[in-house]
């Protein structure tokens, strides 16, 4: 539909607790870094898409989101599915996130400034892992410069063996 109307970004109304859900559930499945980056602040609707995903409301957690609209005289539209407990996202919201936010209340927005961070440091690996020459050995196959590798931090080292 964005391609359709020729937009050039989709605003979603993702907020502080909709990524604290997947960085938990992320972190109890033992994502590295890639995954714990959490949602991003925009990337691209799809893979091969010029059009951008845009989620302006991480830095606010879903109480500041209801308020506000609760002031601007506008409903609040819920996913539907977020109520089925069948699902992981469901029942961690609905079971574990009131929990830790009786304990620490500025868990979402922790949880995104710590994405954030995780996310910056990702790149900063990925950049340097994309540095590397590769050549080809006498079989053909793609190598590393083992000379390059050695001076890489070890999270770059296993970016690079990712790729």
């Amino acid at each position: 539909m964005a391609h359709e109307w020729g937009a050039d970004a989709v605003v979603a109304a993702h907020h502080g607790d909709d990524q604290l859900e997947p960085l938990l559930m992320r972190l109890a499945r033992g994502s590295g870094p890639r995954g714990l980056r959490g949602l991003r602040w925009r990337r691209a609707l799809t893979e091969d898409s010029a059009v951008a995903l845009v989620r302006p409301m991480l830095a606010a957690d879903r109480a500041m989101v209801l308020d506000f609209l609760m002031h601007a005289g506008q409903d609040f539209v819920d996913d539907p599915t977020n109520a089925d407990a069948c699902r992981d996202r469901a029942r961690l919201r609905a079971e574990v996130t009131p929990a830790i936010r009786a304990i620490w209340p500025k868990a979402s927005r922790n949880a995104t400034q710590v994405a954030e961070q995780v996310a910056q440091q990702h790149e900063a690996v990925t950049a340097a892992a994309r540095e590397v020459h590769w050549r080809r050995n006498a079989q053909g196959d793609r190598t590393a410069m083992r000379s390059q590798l050695r001076l890489l931090p070890r999270a770059a080292v296993g970016e690079v063996l990712r790729r």
